[in-house]
């Protein structure tokens, strides 16, 4: 009896090095993030960038109807807020690459920052972010050389909102889609319904909500991967 149980213990332990073999094989020749849970991964991030968009645009809209405009605001002012923005991307950032790294370390625990980006910045990405980005800084420029600021921040939300949709099923990425249709909506609406809306106020509108959603989205009824 007792050998029998031996015998069994060794090919359970037998099948188990069988399929972490298997996984890492796998893993190797297929991109990390058709494994990983990036939707979790992201959205406590999106949940943290759409409450500060929302507070800071806040904050900015109170301070300008005080002192009338940006340059206007004492110098103090402005440092602060300066440097408020510095801590804020910072804290974002680590906190983003700190849930990317741990999701990627579910799937493969060797896996090093360097290695990550070489799975998420494939040439495939790169292929397809590089001409959003162009047109996402050439066009606001060109609108505000030319006076149309009002232009800038729906157009901004509209493209950005087509690039969620392109990269949500590159980077197996569910809730960037609802990220995406909001801004889509947004864009459309203040180009033309909502035309002379304040800026700080359709920036609040379109991405601080637009965050608050996708975030929002990944705590509720996503199924996960298998």
């Amino acid at each position: 009896m007792e050998n029998q149980f031996d015998g069994q213990g060794n090919d359970l332990k037998q099948l188990y090095e069988d399929v972490a073999y298997i996984k890492k094989a796998v893993s190797k020749k297929s991109n990390i993030l058709n494994f990983m849970e990036i939707s979790q991964a992201l959205r406590f991030v999106a949940l943290i960038s759409g409450l500060l968009i929302i507070v800071t645009a806040t904050i900015l809209y109170f301070l300008i109807q005080q002192y009338g405009s940006f340059a206007m605001f004492p110098d103090r002012i402005r440092f602060f807020f300066y440097l408020y923005l510095v801590l804020a991307v910072a804290f974002i950032a680590v906190i983003k690459l700190r849930n990317f790294l741990n999701k990627a370390r579910e799937i493969n625990s060797r896996i090093t920052l360097g290695e990550l980006f070489e799975e998420v910045y494939t040439v495939r990405f790169i292929e397809i972010i590089i001409p959003f980005l162009v047109v996402l800084i050439a066009v606001p420029v060109y609108f505000n050389s030319m006076g149309l600021n009002q232009l800038i921040l729906p157009f901004t939300a509209l493209l950005f909102g087509l690039l969620c949709f392109a990269i949500s099923g590159l980077l197996q990425l569910r809730i960037a889609l609802f990220l995406a249709g909001w801004l889509v909506l947004c864009g459309l609406f203040f180009l033309f319904a909502g035309r002379g809306t304040d800026q700080l106020i359709q920036l609040i509108v379109s991405f601080g909500c637009g965050l608050l959603i996708m975030g929002l989205s990944g705590y509720i009824g996503l199924p996960k991967k298998e």
